[in-house]
């Protein structure tokens, strides 16, 4: 993409020089001087890449202790801290931008049948902030440009005390990450 980009330039450029040089040399001592300006646009960019997620989106399946723990699984336990991975963000924007993530169970990992009443609320850590879920999303804030390959940042699950009845469930929710300019 970036090499596409690259020739397009080149050859728009290289079209206006050779404009520019043929309007030069058919000037006669009596014709008025052409000037040409360049002007480039860099569009506006943001995006976000999940390490975890292709498409923004993710099923977590968590498991009480007293339950197996198997490949994309991992264990709920009172003060558990569990790594999801990594947001890649790019931004090209001087301003501020929002990450917000969205989960079907309003930040809680509940039984995916309906039928134990099992929640087990939980903070999402993005970076170094850690948010509570609030009308069933989870927010966090950012700014500025980074860097070509853009930041990279880390994305976690924190558990409280986890009630007893979860000891022997399995237990989901669905996260769906979206990020926006201010």
């Amino acid at each position: 993409m970036k090499v596409l980009r690259h020739s397009a330039f080149f050859a728009i450029f290289a079209l206006l020089l050779f404009c520019a040089t043929g309007a030069i040399g058919a000037q006669s001592s009596g014709s008025k001087s052409v000037s040409i300006q360049l002007v480039g646009v860099v569009p506006p960019r943001l995006d976000m890449n999940l390490t975890f997620a292709p498409g923004n989106a993710v099923t977590l399946e968590g498991r009480g202790a007293e339950e197996r723990s198997g490949n994309g699984t991992f264990t709920v336990a009172s003060g558990a801290e569990v790594e999801l991975g990594y947001a890649n963000i790019f931004s090209n924007l001087m301003g501020s931008f929002s990450i917000v993530v969205w989960s079907d169970n309003g930040g809680s990992l509940r039984d995916p049948a309906g039928t134990d009443g099992t929640a087990v609320p939980y903070n999402l850590t993005f970076g170094d902030q850690s948010a509570s879920a609030s009308g069933g999303a989870f927010r966090f804030a950012s700014s500025g440009k980074t860097s070509k390959s853009g930041t990279s940042t880390r994305v976690s699950l924190g558990f409280g005390v986890v009630p007893e009845a979860a000891k022997n469930s399995v237990l989901t929710d669905r996260l769906v990450f979206s990020l926006s300019a201010n």
